[in-house]
């Protein structure tokens, strides 16, 4: 039986931070003022389950635009994730021993989002599977039984906290935190604690499998 190989991607495989700048180029073209882009980002963020839709929902409250025109630009956003994805990528996924490995993308956020900007990037011939979680992962994980309890897994994701947890409730899972920035790239997510294995990028992270 192959081991699971479990890959996340917002901060992992996909630049976040270089698409978050992006959406907030349109709508400081739109007529909001960082402040308020900031603060309606923040409670779009808050159950872990943003989407652009729900950000300018949430503009549009402080301010009415005509959203016909914004939306236009963010929908040319979505057609073009694929250059977010970071260079070490594509190169990692296809080391991947396929005869050891069943590689499944796991994601946490808005299902419908997440689903669009995965499917932009052209990235879906190097996976075996895709799960989108509007819940945290390790509660996914033993909720929908995708993994027993003793089973060995490796899993690979910019939170430190989900890798703690992670490697707590699973003991027989390998939980590799990927930390591409000298900051968290994940407002809701505080200092990183974890102990177990740190990378700064997939290169580094391939010597594990």
């Amino acid at each position: 039986m192959k081991i699971k190989l479990f890959i996340d991607f917002d901060g992992t495989i996909f630049d976040t931070a270089g698409f978050k700048k992006e959406i907030q180029g349109i709508f400081v073209r739109a007529g909001y003022n960082d402040a308020d882009i900031q603060k309606a980002y923040v409670a779009s963020s808050m159950d872990y389950c943003y989407s652009i839709e729900e950000h300018f929902e949430r503009l549009q409250k402080i301010k009415k635009i005509n959203p016909k025109l914004t939306l236009a630009r963010v929908g040319d956003v979505y057609k073009k994730t694929k250059k977010y994805i970071f260079d070490d990528v594509e190169e990692f996924l296809k080391n991947i021993d396929r005869e050891k490995y069943e590689v499944i993308l796991f994601t946490l956020g808005n299902v419908n989002f997440q689903k669009m900007k995965f499917a932009s990037a052209g990235l879906n011939k190097y996976f075996d599977d895709a799960i989108y979680t509007p819940v945290q992962k390790w509660d996914y994980l033993s909720d929908k039984k995708i993994v027993e309890p003793n089973e060995g897994f490796v899993i690979i994701d910019d939170r430190g906290d989900t890798m703690e947890k992670i490697s707590k409730k699973f003991r027989k899972s390998l939980a590799i935190e990927i930390n591409r920035r000298d900051k968290n790239s994940d407002i809701m997510e505080g200092e990183s604690s974890y102990k177990g294995i740190q990378v700064k990028n997939f290169k580094q992270a391939e010597k594990y499998l």
